[in-house]
């Protein structure tokens, strides 16, 4: 499982800080997995994502009975009932149906796990991340980045954010202000965060740049 503590800050990264806050009527993103094995957020086909906060709706386009579960057992509820995933049958969604859950925040990203066919094999996996504060959402179009708790003695990690061009490819988006500490401009994938458009939440393109202790410089992940 995939680990990383999403702290959202400028893309910059010495030009400061964006201010946070979570807009009261922010949509929940709404997850969906089709009849293709093709995962979406809020209509966007997406590999990846991330969104502050840990409420979201799952919906089942793929022809079948889908469960949902999260790689660390306990973590994931149905909202409506407050029931633990980790049974059987308490995050179980038929085809054509949704259902909302929360997964609980902890000290890092957990991975949510969508199981189906025969005798609910594993279909699907996205990873959700969140702010160690819980929320947070910067200007549409403005850049973001994160930042993990490396627990040792190197510089923490760095998400690298901003809003996908109309174009929808992120190289047309890339400024030179992204190249920070001589990374370069490359290394960037289409994913989705609750900041983008006001708070409403969108795709956006996203990297993660990590100091490399062998060569003592910092690297694209």
């Amino acid at each position: 499982m995939r680990h990383a503590l999403a702290v959202l800050a400028s893309i910059g990264l010495g030009i400061g800080t964006v201010a946070l806050a979570t807009p009261a009527s922010a949509q929940l993103p709404t997850i969906a997995l089709d009849n293709s094995n093709n995962l979406s957020i809020n209509g966007q086909t997406v590999t990846n994502f991330t969104f502050a906060g840990t409420e979201f709706t799952f919906a089942n386009n793929s022809g079948g009975t889908l469960r949902l579960q999260s790689a660390t057992p306990g973590y994931l509820t149905n909202t409506d009932t407050g029931s633990d995933c980790e049974t059987a049958t308490n995050c179980q969604v038929a085809d054509g149906d949704e259902i909302d859950l929360t997964i609980e925040q902890q000290s890092s990203a957990d991975t949510v796990n969508v199981l189906g066919g025969t005798n609910f094999t594993p279909q699907k996996s996205f990873d959700v991340e969140y702010s160690s504060g819980g929320g947070g959402g910067g200007g549409g179009g403005g850049g973001q980045s994160g930042s993990s708790d490396s627990g040792g003695s190197a510089p923490a990690s760095e998400i690298q954010q901003f809003g996908l061009p109309a174009s929808g490819n992120c190289e047309d988006g890339v400024t030179e202000a992204m190249n920070w500490s001589g990374v370069g401009l490359d290394g960037w994938s289409i994913s989705w965060a609750q900041w983008a458009n006001d708070g409403a939440g969108g795709p956006v393109c996203t990297r993660a740049v990590m100091y490399d202790t062998s060569t003592a410089k910092w690297v694209v992940n």
